[in-house]
């Protein structure tokens, strides 16, 4: 008997959700796949195993993998998954995780949980219609539960608190949150389980009730335009890019015209330093190696890719050239701007050219941002 899922909006407001799969074998690996009960609702992909919808207010849809695959993964609200608190999430993002239809698998067991691992952002319950549902060894019957603030997550069956990788202790969470065996529970109470081979189905439903922070400022939208090649734009590819990664991925090249890929958030995060997320890929920002770039060279050298989640590497200052033209100058790596060299880039093409990095900026390493 197939277990159902259904995600629901308890709160006053659309909310904008988040789906990261899992790669476990058997299951549903492309977002693509997934049937949305409810025709109104419009997944986005972002890359496979990446998606994000708008969940009206209300609203609770239905969501199917195809007909013989498990389905694993995660839901987060407002924002993509994060590694730990950010300038504009201060006290993390929470998960709502689960496995299930994965009979499959040998002793396989249905899995649910609510991770507050690396903080949380929102409140979110998890309720099962069937009665099989248990923790800590079969020793608690669950028929629902939710998380509460980042700090006040400990104790609470389903959860796992702040930190607290493997529950009863603070193992290898990310590090940007650090260990804290402090809040790790004293019994193996966070995951929420029954066996996937023989069970009573029934329906799996995540709710998002509301925000404890506010969902991170947008920011205003840009296009950023080279000056030596008017008419042509950055453009960022993130497709891929799911997971933050030491060395960046995606990609980040020019195009003639400015469409999705070509459209920023610029955010400022402190006095003067902005960050530049992608509007196409949420979560995904502009990123900068620039730890090569010693002199100024005419091809340029250092890396400008994509990155997921904003660190050091993608962080940027504008600084002021002509009237309305900037350069995009590294916080990381002081000097070291972001240069754009778009011969041979005409229209039509998907994307070509380079950018990367140069010391000090002359002709090709100045923009205009076009706000809109």
């Amino acid at each position: 008997m197939p277990t159902t899922l259904s995600v629901t909006n308890r709160s006053n407001q659309d909310v904008l959700t988040f789906i990261t799969l899992g790669s476990t074998p058997g299951c549903v690996h492309n977002v693509s796949d997934l049937r949305f009960s409810d025709d109104s609702i419009h997944l986005i992909t972002i890359a496979p195993l990446n998606g994000k919808f708008t969940l009206p207010v209300g609203k609770s849809c239905r969501i199917d993998a195809p007909s013989g695959k498990g389905f694993n993964g995660n839901f987060s609200f407002g924002t993509p998954p994060l590694n730990g608190p950010s300038p504009d999430l201060p006290h993390g993002v929470n998960l709502a995780e689960f496995i299930i239809n994965n009979g499959f698998q040998p002793g396989g067991q249905e899995t649910i949980d609510i991770s507050v691992v690396t903080g949380a952002n929102a409140i979110v319950s998890m309720s099962v219609s069937a009665e099989d549902w248990t923790s800590n060894g079969g020793k608690v019957k669950v028929k629902s539960f939710q998380n509460k603030e980042w700090d006040k997550s400990t104790g609470i069956v389903g959860v796992f608190p702040y930190g607290c990788d493997n529950c009863t202790s603070s193992d290898n969470p990310p590090r940007e949150v650090g260990r804290h065996p402090e809040f790790c529970n004293k019994e193996p109470i966070c995951n929420v389980q029954r066996s996937a081979a023989n069970n009573k189905g029934g329906n799996l439903d995540i709710t998002f009730i509301n925000f404890i922070d506010n969902p991170p400022p947008r920011g205003k939208v840009v296009t950023i335009e080279s000056v030596h090649f008017g008419g042509t734009f950055m453009r960022l590819d993130g497709r891929g890019v799911g997971a933050m990664s030491n060395s960046g991925g995606g990609k980040v090249d020019c195009h003639k015209g400015a469409q999705g890929w070509e459209q920023f958030l610029l955010r400022e995060i402190d006095s003067g330093i902005i960050t530049l997320e992608s509007k196409f890929f949420p979560g995904v920002y502009v990123r900068m190696d620039g730890s090569s770039v010693k002199t100024s060279s005419g091809s340029g050298a250092g890396v400008v890719n994509a990155q997921f989640g904003a660190g050091d590497y993608e962080k940027f200052r504008l600084k002021p050239m002509q009237q309305g033209e900037y350069a995009i100058e590294s916080v990381r790596f002081p000097g070291v701007v972001i240069r754009m060299d778009a011969t041979g880039v005409v229209p039509g093409d998907a994307g070509g050219g380079t950018v990367n990095c140069q010391l000090g900026a002359g002709g090709w390493e100045v923009f205009r941002l076009h706000y809109i």
